[in-house]
């Protein structure tokens, strides 16, 4: 009897439209599969041409707890739900924040004893990590981000220096380069209000700078292709607003910008996204204005896929986690409650990024 032989380029292209997690457990079939699974080029391939095989995912981390969750971000939202405890986790004692995420892979800052810190770029959907050292530690702001969906770069910002000292790290050398003439702000005194949100190709940070005739808010924007840093003005209803009650987001890969309204009853936040007009990314369209009946939001978390932000609501005995429909108007319940200013929310697409590390 013939075995039927299937050629290994065709077993590629099957493979390559499998699950994550099928992926994964076929590395066991045999050694040239592992081999090809865990290539550079089998992984770069799959994760630009393959997303629409994989679920998209919605990731809420809490800063009381060791743990992460994760859901399904579609219409069984949020009955599947997986708990996560990142192996990163479990080290010595630290402190530590979420910095960012960027084509399914998440960095957590941390902060050791003696000063030391580092960022961990954590790939959830494959449950793997990967420590990156933080050198000359001083005043230092921390970016991070996916350069060309492929190669994991984290950015760091002596912003105390005159002229700043810029310094990147791509996972692909990891090397630590310094970047120069990069930023037209590097001679004045730039304030960052928060950290860093990230899109396909920016990096964003809001704040402002001052010198002896000039105080302006402003958007600091990086771009991981060209390294380059750009100013993005603030819409004019915006320019007055106090720097405190703004604070930067990302609805699918597009920047939102949150205005807070404090009220004698409530709190509430407006929703603005950038648009993009021939190619220059210079506006913002609101799009809508969420608002808590009987309690104030403390946050607004990040936002699902479809729009609707995850919230954390301030009630007088608990802090819930919520998801707003902006049409209706209504708040359901995740069934997770969190406390304190560290918690994230953000949805994700499932990657290989890190499965050759």
């Amino acid at each position: 009897m013939d075995v039927c032989y299937i050629p290994l380029e065709l077993q590629i292209e099957i493979i390559k439209r499998l699950p994550i997690k099928t992926l994964i457990r076929f590395r066991l079939v045999s050694k040239p599969w592992k081999s090809i699974i865990e290539s550079s080029d089998f992984i770069a391939d799959y994760n630009i041409h393959t997303h629409h095989y994989n679920h998209q995912q919605l990731l809420v981390s809490l800063y009381d707890t060791d743990y992460a969750y994760t859901f399904d971000d579609d219409n069984s939202f949020p009955q599947h739900k997986s708990c996560l405890i990142p192996s990163l986790l479990n080290d010595k004692p630290f402190t530590y924040k979420m910095i960012g995420s960027s084509q399914g892979l998440f960095a957590i800052y941390r902060y050791h004893e003696h000063n030391k810190r580092d960022v961990v770029i954590w790939n959830p959907s494959i449950r793997k990590c990967v420590e990156i050292p933080i050198p000359n530690v001083l005043q230092t702001v921390v970016g991070f981000g996916v350069c060309n969906t492929t190669d994991p770069i984290i950015l760091k910002i002596d912003f105390i220096s005159i002229p700043w000292q810029v310094e990147l790290f791509k996972l692909s050398t990891r090397k630590w380069r310094r970047l120069s003439n990069t930023c037209f702000l590097s001679g004045k005194s730039f304030h960052f209000h928060q950290k860093a949100v990230v899109t396909e190709r920016f990096i964003y940070w809001i704040g402002f700078y001052n010198t002896r005739f000039v105080f302006k808010k402003l958007i600091l924007s990086f771009d991981m292709i060209n390294e380059k840093f750009a100013e993005i003005s603030l819409p004019p209803s915006l320019r007055d607003a106090s720097l405190q009650n703004l604070n930067l987001s990302k609805l699918r890969e597009s920047l939102v910008l949150l205005e807070t309204i404090h009220t004698r009853k409530r709190t509430e936040y407006e929703v603005w996204m950038m648009m993009e007009e021939d190619g220059v990314r210079n506006m913002f369209k609101k799009l809508y204005t969420v608002k808590a009946p009987d309690a104030s939001i403390e946050r607004v978390l990040g936002f699902r896929k479809n729009g609707q932000p995850i919230i954390q609501l301030q009630n007088p005995f608990k802090h819930e986690l919520l998801v707003y429909e902006p049409d209706s108007e209504l708040f359901n319940r995740i069934g997770i409650d969190g406390y304190g200013y560290q918690c994230f929310a953000g949805s994700y697409m499932g990657t290989l990024h890190l499965l050759d590390q």
